[in-house]
């Protein structure tokens, strides 16, 4: 593969970000190339990472093909907008639907690369939630945030569970919280509506 510039020639849409030292399965050290690439539906950042140019492997590298960011690549291998709710839900995000419209809190949290993502699928998220709506595996409503089992003690901003006993312990043995779950529960099969 020719060099043109920081860039491949064929593949204009990554820049050479720098390198990180990586350490292989048997155990030899190495350096990757990092380079930045941009979704071809929202725009957001990406990264792959392949051998130095010019090291063996490099001509034979098949990151260069990626062309969507991690939510996007979910879309395209067919895990589709559940999975993009997921994610955004593990962000810290709850999505509802008012009226036809899309609500996403707190606004704070809200990032560049969220809004691309959920103006990139709007109609899709709330086709999904406004079906799904008592449907506790993929509903908006259905999110740890926004369940009765959710607890705040102190100043804990993102709480803990208090009604299952499958996630990991929050504070030690004997203690009734548990850590939230890494998809924000969206897919959380205890999920009940607040009281």
């Amino acid at each position: 593969m020719a060099m043109r510039g920081d860039q491949p020639s064929g593949v204009w849409h990554f820049t050479l970000k720098g390198t990180r030292p990586h350490l292989r399965k048997d155990g030899t050290a190495t350096v990757l190339a990092c380079w930045e690439g941009r979704c071809r539906v929202c725009g957001a950042p990406f990264e792959v990472t392949t051998p130095q140019p010019g090291a063996p492997g490099f001509e034979r590298t098949k990151a260069f093909g990626r062309v969507h960011c991690d939510a996007h690549k979910a879309v395209a291998d067919g895990s589709g907008v559940k999975s993009i709710l997921a994610g955004l839900v593990a962000d810290g995000l709850a999505l509802t639907t008012d009226d036809g419209r899309l609500i996403v809190e707190p606004a704070g949290s809200i990032t560049e690369q969220h809004r691309a993502l959920i103006r990139a699928h709007k109609g899709e998220l709330l086709d999904l939630l406004a079906s799904h709506v008592d449907d506790i595996d993929v509903a908006g409503v259905g999110t740890c945030q926004r369940c009765r089992h959710i607890r705040r003690p102190g100043l804990v901003v993102n709480g803990y569970c208090a009604g299952r006993a499958d996630l990991p312990l929050a504070y030690g043995a004997g203690h009734p919280l548990r850590q939230l779950p890494g998809d924000g529960g969206v897919f959380c099969s205890s999920w009940e509506a607040p009281r």
